[in-house]
């Protein structure tokens, strides 16, 4: 099923007036990707009766479980997650040399750019599993509906790679060697995970806004 522009327009759904339309009354999103997740909901919603109700199941369940939606992702997590992973084309070779001689101190001063925004990323991948991984706790309750519970499922797989704990375990304190060698590998190892993750997110995002707005 597919609202036309024309239905769409009638309705108020989307308008760049001042009131915002009933857009601005059901989008209360916490990211972007969330947003246009909610967006293409609305203009592309459910083909099937029973897809429909799904979806209400979703809706009603995170209506009593707002408190289970992660703080540890926001907005920014995921651009600066979009950026790290757009760098990923620029990495040919694993970090050496100096990299792996200075310490943490050294690095500041003399490489002071590469530094920050390699622990900076590396914090924000960490804080975005995380947040996936406090989702997955979701699964523990008995009164899942069953999309949040096939999607969760997605995610709870998507978090088995091989890199999530040492990511997971990331901080301020964390030696730039360890830190470079993790940002090569997850470079290269991690951006499809990271995009899958994203995408399930933001369609949670977009259904738990739902919720809000209800």
């Amino acid at each position: 099923m597919q609202n036309d522009k024309t239905t769409l327009k009638d309705l108020s759904i989307f308008t760049t007036e001042s009131n915002g339309g009933v857009f601005a009354l059901l989008n209360h999103t916490t990211t972007q990707a969330g947003q246009d997740a909610l967006r293409r909901h609305i203009q592309q919603p459910p083909a099937s009766h029973e897809a429909l109700l799904e979806v209400q199941a979703v809706v009603k369940f995170w209506s009593a479980n707002l408190d289970k939606w992660p703080q540890s992702i926001s907005n920014g997590t995921l651009i600066m997650l979009e950026k790290f992973f757009e760098a990923a084309d620029n990495v040919t070779a694993a970090p050496g040399g100096m990299s792996s001689i200075f310490g943490n101190v050294l690095q500041k001063w003399f490489n002071k750019n590469e530094y920050f925004f390699t622990q900076f990323s590396l914090s924000h991948l960490s804080d975005f599993l995380i947040g996936c991984k406090q989702l997955v706790q979701i699964l523990k309750q008995g009164n899942v509906p069953a999309l949040l519970q096939r999607n969760l499922q997605q995610i709870e797989k998507e978090l088995e790679h091989r890199l999530t704990e040492d990511i997971i375990t990331v901080h301020k304190e964390t030696p730039f060697r360890q830190l470079a060698q993790l940002s090569f590998k997850a470079r290269r190892e991690m951006k499809h995970m990271v995009l899958q993750l994203t995408g399930l997110y933001a369609r949670m995002d977009a259904i738990r806004s739902l919720a809000v707005a209800t």
